[in-house]
């Protein structure tokens, strides 16, 4: 009798509905070409095209343009967003902030940053004065900010040594600044198509680039979310990984289109012949690169608790397969 009533029991377990998948995803992102990926996976509508295909039903995606690093790991920890579209040191960041309870969904796109300047004196990192203010989009968190304290460790064998100077401007702002030269901002540490928009200003500048810090090339956007959503919604999760890695291949297949698309959305005042020239010396991939070489000195100057033993540690698996570092 015991026997017949846990049969029952488990075929009624077995023939039981899964819990309903959220019907409406958050997403937020940066501005510029470096997360271009956001506004062509809502242009496009490729989340939801996911989700249908994967037998979710309609699902409804929104896009929001966050201010900065900081902000982007505040949005996804309290929930206000499921997903964000940040820079790479972000993800480490929030990875070591909640033990592991968000983690990096993929990379979006790997390319360059660039530190200019509109003052001639400045021709290096060594040549900042207490006097000078570096524009980058989040202080201690961004990747601009994070491969300044690199410099500054090389250069002057402090890394935080350049912190006074550093101030917290969205690339938009710190654009106008430069090329005004009537503000206290004297260097802007950008992202693409900012410092393509600043070079065009003879008055200004590059001192260096991001990847001459390093020594080799790092994504510069990356998307998170929280450990917990992809449990409760898995074909949901997937939807969004899926649309990510579309918005990728379209970029690729379709970079005069994509420059449009971006030029309208983000109403730039940049033509799009200069949109799609930045895009076609970006590559959009999936690939997290150089996050270990960003973990190793977050640690060692302290930012996060923990170094992490692997690139894989910060991702989800949906990436594992792939050749980062």
């Amino acid at each position: 009798m015991m026997r017949a009533g846990l049969a029952v029991l488990m075929a009624l377990l077995a023939a039981a509905p899964a819990a309903a998948e959220v019907k409406e995803v958050n997403i937020s992102y940066h501005p510029g070409v470096g997360y271009l990926t956001g506004p062509i996976m809502s242009h496009e509508k490729l989340v939801e095209k996911h989700a249908e295909r994967l037998g979710v039903g309609k699902v409804a995606a929104s896009y929001r343009i966050s201010g900065g690093a900081t902000q982007s790991m505040e949005l996804v920890v309290s929930g206000t967003v499921d997903f964000a579209i940040a820079g790479l040191t972000p993800v480490i960041i929030a990875w070591a902030k909640t033990k592991g309870e968000i983690l990096g969904v993929a990379a979006a796109n790997t390319a360059d940053l660039v530190l200019v300047s509109n003052q001639e004196r400045i021709r290096s990192v060594a040549d900042f004065t207490p006097n000078d203010r570096i524009a980058v989009p989040a202080v201690k968190s961004s990747m601009q900010a994070i491969a300044l304290a690199m410099a500054a460790e090389k250069t002057f064998g402090d890394a935080k040594k350049l912190d006074p100077i550093t101030v917290s401007m969205q690339h938009p702002d710190a654009v106008a600044a430069i090329l005004s030269r009537k503000s206290e901002i004297t260097a802007h540490f950008a992202s693409p198509p900012f410092f393509v928009q600043e070079l065009k200003d003879p008055a200004v500048h590059k001192i260096t680039t991001m990847e001459e810090i390093l020594g080799g090339p790092a994504s510069i956007a990356a998307m998170i979310a929280r450990v917990k959503f992809r449990r409760d919604n898995p074909k949901v999760f997937q939807a969004v990984f899926d649309a990510l890695g579309e918005a990728n291949e379209f970029i690729a297949k379709n970079p005069r289109r994509a420059a449009l698309i971006y030029v309208t959305m983000a109403k730039s005042k940049l033509g799009v012949e200069d949109v799609e020239q930045e895009i076609r010396q970006n590559r959009y991939t999936l690939t997290p690169t150089g996050v270990m070489k960003f973990a190793d000195f977050m640690h060692r100057a302290g930012m996060i608790p923990q170094r992490p033993t692997s690139w894989k540690e910060i991702f989800f698996d949906t990436v594992h397969h792939l050749p980062g570092n």
